[in-house]
């Protein structure tokens, strides 16, 4: 290949474009609450027949809206049996954007929101109180403006 043709080459490849940085304002359609609600029809370890588990998500604007707060919820019938509340914000280091997480079992995380198929990855690192770590995952995709889907659940839009 001759010089002129391998610049040519070099030129194609560096032109082609790059993914867009994610932005915070990427996850504001995650703004507002989200419920998936299940009726166990048969005992499991879990729940006993007819007990309701219901996961709530409530993403708000935080801190002059340079956050978004995410306060996440386990119910089972009217119990509450889990907390999460995490920050979502751009790390002024590295320009991502992150979360930073902890729950009512003493654990926390931190870790960075990434696009991913037609929705959103979050990937973080748990540390629980014993200072063990352990890799954690959940994608979210816009069905619909009272419907999102996260990993294998569909929730709906309350409020």
């Amino acid at each position: 290949m001759s010089i002129v043709a391998s610049l040519l080459v070099a030129a194609s490849v560096s032109a082609a474009p790059a993914e867009e940085e994610l932005k915070l304002e990427d996850l504001a359609w995650l703004i507002g609450t989200w419920e998936y609600k299940i009726t166990a029809e048969e005992d499991t370890e879990q729940l006993k027949k007819g007990q309701t588990f219901r996961h709530r998500r409530t993403y708000s604007w935080t801190l002059n809206k340079e956050f978004i707060k995410a306060d996440v919820q386990w119910f089972v019938d009217d119990e509450v049996r889990f907390t999460w509340v995490g920050y979502f914000g751009v790390d002024g280091a590295s320009g991502k954007v992150k979360t930073w997480n902890f729950t009512s079992r003493g654990t926390h995380g931190t870790g960075e929101w990434s696009r991913d198929r037609n929705g959103l990855l979050m990937q973080w690192v748990v540390t629980t109180k014993d200072g063990e770590k352990a890799n954690r995952s959940i994608y979210f995709e816009k069905v619909d403006d009272t419907t999102i889907a996260s990993d294998d659940r569909q929730y709906k839009k309350v409020k």
